[in-house]
């Protein structure tokens, strides 16, 4: 199994995303974090079923940043509950490998 994984997260605002991509990349807990247009969310919360605007954020990383990234998530996110999810990379070309093993600390 690769080192490598995909965390994701969603936020309720651009500004928020920024915030986690740029910590995130420049403590280089994450070679690169993707943000992305507008989504809609429809999930339950609190008894009702809540509809949402949110912008993903696809993070690069390894498994051994896991907790890292997530705490740096949490520090920053302003959901009581944020989605941290990760599955691994698998299939990755060695060159892209290569270059996330440099690009993280």
């Amino acid at each position: 199994m690769s080192q490598f994984i995909q965390v994701t997260t969603t936020v309720n605002d651009k500004n928020t995303a920024s915030k986690i991509a740029s910590r995130l990349v420049s403590k280089k807990k994450a070679a690169c974090v993707q943000i992305s247009n507008e989504i809609t969310s429809l999930y339950w919360w609190q008894g009702k079923v809540e509809e949402e605007t949110e912008y993903y954020c696809h993070i690069k990383t390894s498994q051994a940043l896991f907790a890292e990234v997530s705490t740096i998530i949490k520090e920053i996110h302003p959901y009581e509950v944020p989605e941290i999810i990760a599955v691994p990379l698998v299939n990755i070309s060695p060159e892209y490998e290569s270059w996330l093993s440099q690009s993280l600390s």
